[in-house]
């Protein structure tokens, strides 16, 4: 558990990599009696566990998360290498690109 906060979220996710099988069961709540202390607003329950999310995925496929990640600037570094080498071709008689 990374986080006491969301350890249901986790749980779900960690059963989800083993190949465990989930179970839904029905359950009934209590009325509303007052504002919640562990929720302040659905947009903060929210981030933090996009966060959640991300420090999970990060922990369990660190090579597909930093796959991904070093893919952006290795395609624009990429494509402006190739920009480079077709502007410094001897075939064009006249210079393209400003040196």
């Amino acid at each position: 558990m990374f986080n006491e906060y969301t350890y249901t979220l986790e749980t779900i996710i960690q059963a989800g990599q083993k190949g465990i099988a989930i179970v839904s069961v029905p359950i009934r709540t209590n009325g509303y009696l007052r504002p919640s202390r562990l929720v302040k607003s659905i947009p903060s329950y929210v981030q933090r566990s996009l966060f959640t999310i991300l420090r999970i995925f990060i922990t369990y496929q660190p090579l597909r998360f930093f796959m991904i990640l070093g893919t952006i600037p290795f395609t624009l570094g990429f494509l402006l290498g190739c920009a480079g080498c077709c502007c410094s071709l001897p075939a064009h008689r006249e210079p393209m690109c400003q040196a």
